[in-house]
């Protein structure tokens, strides 16, 4: 029975590793600063996490640029690759304060009744 416990422990174990994998590699390329070719949209790079196309990092815009990989940002709409923008990074002073929320999944992007902010594009 001992033996029949490592075995699943072990496979459990495999099982966790393999499919962090997937998760894992995108999220510390992204946040890396490793170029990729300009015409490579399918793989994510440091580049989508610099200005200006770090708008999905900026205050009350939570609209673009969902994705790990470009590509389904462009299928559904959502990607946006200014030359510059104006605008605040993170949350409105006081959201992390609202920890209770952010563990039962409530929105704290933007104080309650208030509007996104537009993106101010910058030539």
């Amino acid at each position: 029975m001992l033996a029949i416990t490592k075995i699943l422990r072990k496979l459990w174990q495999h099982i966790l590793d393999c499919s962090a994998i997937p998760l894992f590699i995108p999220g510390k390329t992204m946040h890396r600063q490793i170029p990729a070719m300009a015409r490579l949209y399918c793989a994510a790079s440091g580049k989508p996490h610099n200005p200006p196309r770090a708008i999905h990092h900026g205050r009350g815009l939570h609209r673009y640029n969902y994705a790990d990989m470009p590509v389904f940002d462009m299928v559904f709409g959502t990607f946006r690759n200014p030359q510059g923008y104006e605008m605040e990074i993170g949350f409105y002073h006081g959201a992390s304060a609202r920890v209770i929320d952010m563990l039962t999944f409530r929105d704290v992007a933007t104080p309650d009744g208030a509007e996104s902010a537009p993106l101010k594009e910058v030539a």
